[in-house]
Formats: C-alpha cells, sequence, structure tokens
C-alpha cells in the first residue's frame, strides 16, 4: 500500500507526508480494532478465511504503535478477523502477520488515514459516504483550528480524500438530512432509490414503508414513480395497472416484426386460481414452461403439439417406459414417489420430461420389481440373478457377442495420451462409468445418438462390461461414477 498523504490528498505543500511505513512481523493477539473505524465489518468472514488459506494474505494490515506494547489497526479489520479464527486452529502458521507500521504525527491524521485507506478499499454506499464526509469535515476544521490552510471550498477537499465527487457528497447528505430514520439500515435499499425517497415528504415517505414493510426489495424506483403518479392522477397510491398482453413466443412475429399476443392467458390466469395439486398448479406465465403440460387439459394447443412431439423422442420413450411400468405395478404417483423416497413433481417429470441416468432406472427398476432391460423393453442379457444379487461383470476381452439392450461399462479415460490414463493420487488408474446402448454388437451413447469406439488409439479404454446398472465392478482399488455421459 502506497505511504498516506494528506498534502498530496489536498494537493497542498504545507502539510507534510505521513511516513511510508515500515514492514514488522506482529502478533494477531497484540492487534486491536481501531475505536474511530465505523465502517461495517462482516460477521461472515467464511471466503476470506479460505482464501487466506489457500494465498496467504495478500494485502498487509496497516497498523500504528498503541499503549503497553499493542497495536491498532487503521486498515484490515476484516483481515484480523478472519486471522483471529485461523490463529485458533492453526497457531504457528497464522498466530503472527506481516504488518505496515506508519506512525500517524497526530489523532486527527490517523483517523483520516482509516478513513481514506477504508474508502479506497470499498465501494461505499450513502450511509457510509454521509458519515464519511460528515467526520472528514470535522476533522479538517480541527485541522485548520491547529493551523493548518485549506483554500477553497471545503467540500471538494472531503471529495478529493474520499475520491468522489462534490456532487455525490451532496447527494450523500440530502439522503442522510431527508430520509426517515426506519429506512436506515435496510440492505434492500440502494442509493438511487434511498434518494428518491428523500425527495418525499415525510407522510409519504411513513407511508410507504408501511406498505412495503417486510418486503422492501419490492420498493424500487418504478414502485416510487408509480406511486407519486397515482397520487397526481388521484388514483389509489398503491394501484397497479394490469399488464399488458403476453407476448407468445411460439407463434411466427407478425408482418411488422412483433411477436403476437398470447390468446391463452386467461385461461392460465384462471387455472392459477384454481384448487389443484401443487405439481398440477400453472407456475408460468406460459405452457411451454409447465411440468404438466404433457396431461393438462388446459394446455394450448401450439404447446400440446409440441409436448406430444417430445414423447416421441428417444427421451421420451423412456419417460413413458417408465409411466408404464409404474401403472403395471399398480402403483399412483403417490405411492411411486414413496417407494423412490421422493416426490410427486419428481416422479412426474421422469415420467415425461427427464434424460435419465442408469442410476435413475435402478431405483425405478427397484421400486417397480424389474430390471431396467425390462423397464426398456429389452430382454436381459443374462440368466436372472438370484434376488438381491447382481449379476457378473464381463472382461472387455471376453464380451463377444451380447445381446441388445442397456449396459453399464467400465472404462479407463487416457488423460493425455494412449500411453497415459487418467490415474487418481495414489497412482491407481482411475474407472469410469457410463451407461451404454448394445446395439448389433456396437455401442451406442445411452441415448442411441453416437457411436463408441473403444480401440488403442480412442481416449476410452474398455475394461468391462455389465447389465444395466449393475453395482461397481470389484478388483479395482479406484472406482468412479457419474465421470461421463449418462453414468451412474
Amino acid at each position: 500500500m502506497a505511504g498516506f498523504s494528506l498534502a498530496d490528498a489536498l494537493n497542498l505543500r504545507s502539510v507534510s507526508k505521513l511516513d511510508t511505513g515500515e514492514m514488522q512481523e506482529i502478533k494477531v493477539s497484540l492487534m486491536d480494532p481501531n475505536p474511530n473505524n465505523f465502517f461495517s465489518v462482516e460477521e461472515d468472514i467464511t471466503d476470506l478465511c479460505e482464501s487466506i488459506k489457500l494465498n496467504g494474505i495478500l494485502q498487509p494490515p496497516v497498523v500504528t504503535p498503541a499503549e503497553n506494547g499493542r497495536y491498532r489497526i487503521i486498515a484490515g479489520h476484516r483481515r484480523h478477523k478472519a486471522l483471529q479464527s485461523l490463529a485458533q486452529e492453526l497457531p504457528d502458521k497464522f498466530g503472527t502477520v506481516l504488518c505496515r507500521v506508519v506512525r500517524p504525527s497526530s489523532p486527527e491524521l490517523e483517523e483520516l488515514m482509516l478513513i481514506q485507506t477504508n474508502t479506497e478499499a470499498r465501494e461505499l454506499g450513502w450511509r457510509e459516504k454521509s458519515k464519511s464526509a460528515e467526520r472528514v469535515e470535522e476533522i479538517l476544521i480541527e485541522l485548520q483550528k491547529q493551523g493548518m490552510e485549506l483554500p477553497g471550498k471545503m467540500r471538494k477537499h472531503v471529495a478529493k480524500i474520499l475520491k468522489t465527487s462534490e456532487s455525490q457528497l451532496a447527494r450523500a447528505k440530502y439522503i442522510s438530512e431527508h430520509l426517515i430514520k426506519v429506512f436506515e439500515g435496510h440492505k434492500y435499499l440502494n442509493d438511487s432509490e434511498a434518494y428518491a425517497l428523500a425527495h418525499l415528504p415525510e407522510e409519504q415517505q411513513k407511508e410507504l414503508y408501511q406498505h412495503y414493510k417486510g418486503n422492501l426489495w419490492n420498493l424500487t424506483n418504478s414502485a416510487i414513480k408509480r406511486y407519486k403518479e397515482n397520487l397526481q392522477a388521484g388514483r389509489d397510491p398503491f394501484y397497479v395497472p394490469p399488464p399488458p398482453p403476453r407476448d407468445c413466443y411460439e407463434q411466427k412475429k407478425d408482418k411488422s416484426g412483433n411477436y403476437k399476443a398470447c390468446t391463452h392467458a386467461a385461461v392460465i390466469d384462471a387455472r392459477q386460481n384454481k384448487t389443484l395439486p401443487k405439481w398440477q398448479k400453472c407456475g408460468s406465465s406460459c405452457c411451454k414452461y409447465c411440468d404438466y403440460k404433457f396431461d393438462c387439459e388446459d394446455v394450448c394447443s401450439i404447446v400440446k403439439k409440441q409436448a406430444q412431439e417430445l414423447l416421441k423422442t428417444y427421451d421420451g420413450q423412456i419417460c413413458q417406459a417408465i409411466r408404464a411400468a409404474r401403472v403395471n405395478a399398480g402403483l399412483s404417483l403417490k405411492e411411486a414417489a414413496l417407494a423412490m423416497k421422493s416426490d410427486i413433481s419428481s416422479v412426474y417429470k421422469d415420467e415425461t420430461n427427464q434424460t435419465h441416468t442408469a442410476k435413475t432406472l435402478a431405483e425405478y427398476g427397484k421400486a417397480y420389481g424389474i430390471t431396467p432391460n425390462e423397464l426398456l423393453g429389452f430382454d436381459s442379457p443374462t440368466p436372472s440373478a438370484a434376488p438381491g444379487s447382481f449379476p457378473q461383470w464381463i472382461p472387455a476381452d471376453q464380451i463377444g457377442d451380447l445381446p441388445d439392450g442397456f449396459y453399464t461399462l467400465a472404462y479407463h479415460y487416457r488423460a493425455e495420451s494412449p500411453e497415459k490414463l487418467d490415474k487418481a493420487d495414489d497412482g491407481v488408474p482411475l474407472i469410469h462409468t457410463r451407461l451404454a446402448l448394445r446395439k448389433g454388437n456396437q455401442w451406442y451413447s445411452a441415448m442411441a445418438k453416437v457411436l463408441l469406439h473403444f480401440s488403442a488409439v480412442s481416449k476410452e479404454v474398455l475394461v468391462a462390461a455389465a447389465p444395466a446398472c449393475t453395482a461397481a465392478p470389484t478388483g479395482f482399488t479406484f472406482f468412479l461414477g457419474g465421470a461421463s455421459d449418462d453414468g451412474m
């Protein structure tokens, strides 16, 4: 950090520079927060602690000698708080910290240094900006009494020290003087909204506060503007005009290049007011984004056609197979959700509009009492196993002819070259898994879109195969699932 200089900040030569500071290793336990620090220090410093653990202290704290061999912090209150926490865990590593030690020539200059270093390190809101400006002006007036010359406007000198504009200081001061106290401390109120509120009479500010109390994030500039317009027009101050007609993005634009209006909006609004199960309610302003569009009796004709086309895709066919398996098992959606330890909405999505992994298929197969291959319409590629057991894995060099169906593949991945396999920390090659389709003695991705190649030049080296969702192969030191495509 560069040395603090009030003379430089004010472009004055009559005030000498402060010491640039010496670097010194200091015990964290000997550092104290500055009693004049009014800048907030947040409670949660977890991220800062993790950063210090990983990168160390990138910017040394700035301190000044105090009484009894202790040091008073000028810059670095958050870092000090984080180091206190880390020192309890790792005292040898974080019990001391390299600091810049400065010696301001007066208490006033020390406080100016504290304010300037803190304003440089953060984006100030109107509260801290107003408080900083107020305090800097008080300090400069005190320095004037002590003989320091300050030609020109006081606000200009304050703005230079805080590295902001005079207009911003005037704005912050106006908010501080005219905004009612109940709004202070609310994090959802930004500077622009606070400034707009400050221009309203006190009674109107109180009325807005009472109306938005508990959800101040809705008290935006547009809400304040609407409130003022309603008063001028003699309307209810909190009147909200109906929204403009919704656009339908599923239709072609008109000749003017504009989207056509949605003709289904009233149906959606009416359905939102119906007494329906949560998973059947309209959660969007367009049927396209509703999970229940596949079975909803009120879905618009455009989206209904799209939903029917989705069910014809490969993913859609798997979803319908899962639904058919549930129906054949005699389970309702609620009963299926209990069996899956899930909820009705999630089960419904799995039956209509999801891309499934090997793990999901295994869970549904177990819940409905069938194998994944039976669920998907393929015969079991191996003789039926005893209840609770798994079919055997087949090594890659012994696969030979296998019936068409879904299988879980175990394979190595070459990280860089044919000679180098992706390895764990202990040097053992990692085993990955993926769900694949066996068809005509060739392997395809689970969605039958990509032909899989396992050869001397391929990045993926096949190790073994087993019927879909079989447990991890034994005999391997390390096993990593779900690392590729639709893996377990």
